[in-house]
C-alpha cells in the first residue's frame, strides 16, 4: 500500500474521492508508479469506483468517469461498466490500474479482488498491439510536434512514454503478463 501518512494534501484528495464517487479501487500512477518520477512530478490517481444504482438500472445516463485536478494531484477514476469495457479492449489507462504494483496502491475494496484475480484475462494480443500500438504511434506525433515548437522536455517526455509502451507490448506478447513499474527506468529517462 503507499504511504499517504504524511501527505495531507493527498488525505484531502482522497477525502474529495470519497465524497464524490464510491471507490472499489484506487492507485497511484503516472511516473510515480513507472519508476521513473523525478523532483516536482505531478501525482497522478487513477482508480475505479461503483456504478451509483439509479445508473445501473437506467434512470440516470452512466457516469463513465471522474476527473479532478488539484494543484500536482490528477483524479482520473472510471465507473465499473465503463472501465472494464475499455480493460476488455487492452485500454492501457484500464491494464496501467488493473496491473498497478501493490506498493501503489491507495486502497483496495475486497470485491474488486475478484476482478484483479482476473487481470491476465484481459491481456490479449491483438488488444494490445492495438491499443499499445496506437498509443505509441500518438506518442511519435506528439515528439514532433512538441520539437518542432521547441519544447524539447515534452518531446523527451513523449519519447519516454514511446519507449515504455514498445517495451511493455513486447512483455506481455514475449511472457504473457505487464510489468507497471518498469525495471529498465534508467533507460526511459535518457
Amino acid at each position: 500500500m503507499y504511504d499517504i501518512a504524511h501527505d495531507s494534501h493527498l488525505r484531502d484528495v482522497l477525502n474529495h474521492i470519497g465524497q464524490s464517487v464510491s471507490p472499489l479501487f484506487l492507485t497511484v500512477g503516472g511516473s510515480r508508479a513507472y519508476g521513473t518520477n523525478v523532483d516536482g512530478s505531478d501525482i497522478d490517481i487513477r482508480g475505479v469506483f461503483i456504478d451509483p444504482l439509479d445508473t445501473l438500472i437506467g434512470l440516470k445516463n452512466q457516469q463513465k468517469s471522474f476527473t479532478v485536478t488539484d494543484g500536482d494531484c490528477d483524479v482520473a477514476l472510471y465507473g465499473l461498466k465503463h472501465f472494464v469495457t475499455l480493460a476488455v479492449k487492452s485500454n492501457i489507462t484500464a491494464l496501467e490500474i488493473l496491473f498497478a504494483p501493490g506498493s501503489c496502491v491507495l486502497m483496495e475494496h475486497p470485491r474488486f479482488r475478484t476482478i484483479l484475480n482476473e487481470r491476465d484475462s484481459f491481456l490479449s494480443s491483438e488488444g494490445i498491439i492495438s491499443s499499445f500500438g496506437g498509443f505509441a504511434l500518438n506518442q511519435a506525433y506528439n515528439i514532433d510536434k512538441h520539437l518542432a515548437a521547441g519544447n524539447k522536455a515534452a518531446g523527451a517526455k513523449a519519447q519516454m512514454h514511446k519507449v515504455r509502451v514498445y517495451l511493455q507490448t513486447l512483455q506481455v506478447l514475449r511472457d504473457g503478463t505487464l510489468s507497471i513499474r518498469r525495471p529498465e527506468s534508467e533507460l526511459t529517462l535518457l
